[in-house]
């Protein structure tokens, strides 16, 4: 079942946020870091649970600027600048205490650039010479990574990244989804299924290897857990291609080739081959099955999660074409 406005009753994903990105006045100069979209767009589609490690750990607001310095092979120290207090230990227990008290949440989206709380963006100087090393993690999105593998993360840089940001909502929702499953094998049967052509996009192969956990062919003693840790871990680390999506479209074109006329099956793979040139839009093929699929009732396809892995009103696939 893909997801609609008629979806909205129903529990929405709990995405842990930096408290600046809503607005609130806690960064280090005493005022916020706005995202708009999360906050206009995002915010009615997920239930948000602000945090934030420097003012846990009783810095306040304003406060002095902190930074990451390196000093010696990989002994990488946070330091406030003017004091040059080193705050390692605080931010590394802090960091702990918060993720302990985490909601069951399905994502994490953290500010750019912070010595905290930055994925990817965060600067790292040497110490001696003050000059800029490279860019990482801070250490909270650090401890979350080690404490939350293959757990959907990005910060607000990497957000306008329009790739990026479809890719960790899309992951977001299958964590949602994934948290949902009951017990049962069936279940788990069934949630595999939804997922197929899905999973097909980020790794062709993984489909048969899900498929053997999902029958509990292994004889696992948790399969529902060992399903999800594996899942996750192909939807984060694997990511769909224009090659890998070809595939899929061919796959699905599959179901209709006794339902079109000549002339229908010529314009469906032409729209499919004008895609693999980069002609044609991802979304506007997409569209083209979905309106086959409703128009002629292929009850199979319209369980796929691919045709709507999350509500249409975000408008995601708009923009990374």
């Amino acid at each position: 079942m893909s997801y609609n406005s008629s979806m909205e009753k129903q529990i929405k994903p709990i995405v842990i946020i930096s408290g600046c990105l809503l607005g609130q006045n806690i960064r280090h100069d005493g005022g916020h870091q706005r995202e708009q979209w999360v906050i206009d767009v995002l915010s009615k589609f997920v239930d948000f649970h602000p945090v934030c490690p420097e003012m846990a750990m009783g810095l306040g607001s304003p406060r002095d600027t902190l930074r990451i310095v390196e000093r010696g092979e990989g002994d990488l120290r946070l330091l406030e600048n003017k004091s040059g207090r080193d705050l390692t230990l605080e931010i590394v227990e802090t960091s702990k205490k918060l993720i302990a008290q985490f909601p069951k949440a399905h994502g994490i989206i953290l500010a750019k650039k912070s010595p905290s709380c930055g994925y990817r963006t965060t600067k790292i100087y040497d110490e001696k010479s003050g000059r800029q090393l490279r860019k990482e993690h801070g250490f909270f999105a650090k401890s979350v990574l080690e404490h939350l593998p293959n757990f959907p993360i990005i910060d607000s840089g990497l957000l306008h990244d329009p790739l990026l940001k479809e890719l960790f909502v899309r992951n977001i929702y299958c964590y949602f989804e994934l948290s949902k499953i009951g017990e049962t094998t069936s279940e788990v049967q069934k949630f595999h299924q939804r997922f197929k052509y899905m999973l097909m996009e980020h790794d062709p192969k993984c489909v048969a290897t899900l498929g053997q956990i999902a029958a509990n062919s292994l004889k696992l003693k948790d399969v529902k857990d060992e399903y999800a840790r594996e899942f996750m871990k192909i939807v984060i680390h694997q990511k769909p291609t224009i090659k890998k999506r070809v595939n899929v479209f061919f796959h699905l074109y599959g179901y209709f080739k006794n339902d079109l006329s000549k002339t229908e099956k010529d314009h469906v793979i032409g729209q499919i081959e004008s895609f693999s040139r980069g002609e044609t839009s991802y979304l506007s093929v997409l569209d083209l099955f979905c309106f086959l699929v409703s128009s002629k009732d292929k009850e199979y396809l319209k369980g796929q999660v691919l045709l709507g892995p999350y509500p249409k009103e975000l408008k995601l696939l708009k923009l990374i074409d």
